[in-house]
């Protein structure tokens, strides 16, 4: 039996069809990245630092050092980006491991949320 290499208009069309929608998808991803650019980690580390970190007790602690452990993936849906950061207190030198969200306040300067600890 001779089977014959030609294809079908049907399968054409489907294979172009998801061609488009994986180069779709992976331009969305680009963009979203374009759209929300990371801020650089002297940003990070300002905003930070300018946040400083909280204790129930005290109250808000100024931050000697800010060391940035991981960044995350933005988040779309809340807008922020995930920093994971290693801070150390100014006053007791007490270092600990807090996640902050770090996003554009209203005059689009990079700010951090209060830190979660983890």
């Amino acid at each position: 039996m001779i089977r014959s290499s030609r294809r079908s208009p049907t399968s054409n069309l489907n294979a172009a069809a998801t061609s488009l929608l994986v180069l779709f998808l992976l331009g969305s991803v680009g963009c979203a990245s374009l759209t929300n650019p990371r801020p650089s980690d002297a940003e990070i580390r300002k905003a930070i630092m300018a946040r400083g970190a909280w204790n129930p007790i005290v109250g808000r602690l100024e931050l000697q050092t800010v060391e940035i452990e991981q960044i995350g993936i933005f988040n779309s849906e809340k807008k922020y980006w995930p920093v994971k950061a290693k801070v150390k207190t100014a006053k007791t030198g007490e270092t600990a491991v807090l996640n902050f969200p770090i996003f554009r306040d209203d005059y689009g300067q990079w700010a951090a949320r209060p830190a979660e600890r983890l």
